[in-house]
């Protein structure tokens, strides 16, 4: 400063506005959090010229808001860049995107639509979900609905795009109705190429109209047609394949084919369910395994296939045993106990607890060791065991005792 002077330079001072103008912007942080200082002030001030905020704090002016008109509404999150213009009574719902736009009185555009250098006469809907490109101009009344894609068209007074279109290098006249799924296919790889429809005309759902294309007033495009020449005038144009009708061409459900009657005639695999059993096998088809549970037994076995093993719950008792294949074990509980034992084969071990007693003992096996329990007094003695203590005070003396030796 002192060298300013001492040059002869003029000196001014400089205040703030704001105490947040001056501070510092040395990280990411400082500079997110001027942004937000600089946004609230911005919105503090618009609507102190009348614009009606749902939250300040979540409303981006980022460029130049020039014009304002009056009772303008703005939700939540809505982002305006570059120039932009906003007529009377005008209505922007939450999470839209502006960039250099103007927006004619009464207009009301939805959530979550994204408009870029377009122009949107008075009274038109946009939304929710629409994308109006650079180039666009909506005239007065028009409906731009869901998912919609306007690119560098014109569309006329009144003329409604509902939903899942694209509308791109054309021209649309007053009063024109696009169905749902309509598109004008104006790029042909290397150029793009212009479509012309006229006044009070209607495009079927699902048509396609391959550019360069020139439909006529009060014409009609029928559901589903690729056109890709002009249509005169008040003429209807359909541009798909003829619809056929065929009867019989797949048998009913409740009743067999008749023969022959399937390309593969006889040959046709057969139904599984109603098959009747053949040779107690409930599978008429040679090439399937057989049924378990609808086969009858055979010889005592329940499974007639030589290949399966043998059923066990349900096959006979032979010669005493349950299990009429010698090759497997005796099944132990069903076996009727043969010369007091319950187990008919001799290499098996003998069972404990359904043995009778023999000579006042319950054990049958003389190298086993007696049976305290169940073992039944013999002479007057508790224990046939000669090597056991007696209990005097029971015992009574019997001539022609064992001796203990």
């Amino acid at each position: 400063v002192r060298m300013a002077a001492d040059q002869g330079l003029e000196l001014a001072s400089a205040a703030p506005g704001q105490a947040w103008e001056i501070f510092g912007a040395n990280d990411r942080i400082q500079l997110a959090r001027l942004e937000r200082l600089y946004q609230q002030s911005q919105a503090r001030h618009w609507m102190k010229s009348g614009l009606m905020l749902a939250d300040p704090d979540r409303f981006d002016l980022r460029g130049e808001l020039r014009r304002l008109g009056r009772d303008v509404r703005i939700d939540i999150n809505v982002v305006l860049e570059g120039t932009i213009e906003l007529g009377n009574d005008v209505q922007i719902g939450p999470h839209c995107l502006l960039r250099d736009v103007v927006v004619e009185d009464g207009a009301r555009i939805h959530a979550h639509s994204v408009i870029e250098e377009s122009h949107i006469a008075p009274a038109c809907n946009v939304g929710p979900y629409a994308r109006l490109r650079p180039g666009t101009q909506l005239q007065e009344g028009v409906r731009v609905g869901n998912f919609v894609e306007v690119k560098k068209s014109v569309i006329g007074a009144e003329s409604k795009v509902n939903h899942l279109s694209y509308i791109g290098d054309a021209t649309l006249g007053n009063n024109v109705n696009i169905g749902a799924g309509v598109i004008t296919c104006n790029y042909d790889g290397e150029s793009k190429h212009p479509s012309q429809i006229g006044d009070r005309s209607f495009i079927g759902s699902n048509s396609s109209l391959v550019a360069p294309i020139d439909i006529g007033p009060d014409s009609t495009v029928g559901a589903g047609s690729t056109l890709t020449g002009d249509v005169p005038a008040d003429t209807l144009a359909v541009a798909r394949s003829r619809q056929r009708n065929l009867t019989g061409w797949k048998p009913r459900r409740n009743s067999p084919p008749a023969r022959g009657s399937h390309p593969g005639g006889s040959s046709r695999a057969p139904h599984r369910r109603p098959r009747p059993p053949v040779d107690g096998n409930s599978i008429s088809h040679p090439s399937r395994a057989p049924h378990r549970r609808s086969r009858p037994p055979v010889d005592g076995n329940s499974i007639s296939h030589p290949s399966r093993a043998p059923h066990r719950r349900s096959r006979p008792p032979v010669d005493g045993n349950s299990v009429s294949d010698p090759s497997r074990p005796p099944h132990r509980r069903s076996r009727p106990p043969v010369d007091g034992n319950s187990v008919s084969d001799p290499s098996r071990a003998p069972h404990r607890r359904s043995r009778p007693p023999v000579d006042g003992n319950s054990v049958s096996d003389p190298s086993r060791p007696p049976h305290r329990r169940t073992r039944s007094p013999a002479q007057g003695r508790r224990f046939s065991d000669p090597s056991r203590k007696t209990r005097r005070h029971t015992r009574p003396h019997v001539p022609g005792e064992r001796s203990k030796n």
